[in-house]
C-alpha cells in the first residue's frame, strides 16, 4: 500500500481531476486579440535588475581582459582608495 492510497478518495472529494485539455496555444501566450504573435503576460524589468545585469556584462568585459593579458592595474587608484581620497 503506498502512503498516496489511503488518502486518495479525501483527494479527489476535495480537488477533484479535471483532465488537461490540449489546445494549440497556451495560456501564456495567447493573446486577447487572437493575434498569436503577442502575449497576455507584460514583463517589466527593475531599475535594479537592469543595473545587475549591466554590472554582470561589465564583470564579463573585465573577465576576458585578464584573461587576455590586456587589463592593467592603476596603482594610483588603489592607493587613492585606500587613503580614502
Amino acid at each position: 500500500m503506498r502512503i498516496s492510497d489511503r488518502y486518495q478518495s479525501t483527494i479527489e472529494r476535495v480537488a477533484p481531476a479535471k483532465p488537461v485539455q490540449s489546445t494549440a496555444k497556451s495560456a501564456a501566450t495567447e493573446s486577447v486579440g487572437g493575434d498569436a504573435t503577442s502575449s497576455i503576460l507584460d514583463i517589466h524589468v527593475s531599475p535594479q535588475a537592469q543595473a545587475l545585469s549591466n554590472r554582470a556584462a561589465g564583470l564579463e568585459q573585465l573577465k576576458a581582459r585578464v584573461q587576455n593579458g590586456t587589463f592593467k592595474v592603476d596603482p594610483d587608484a588603489i592607493a587613492n582608495k585606500l587613503v580614502g581620497e
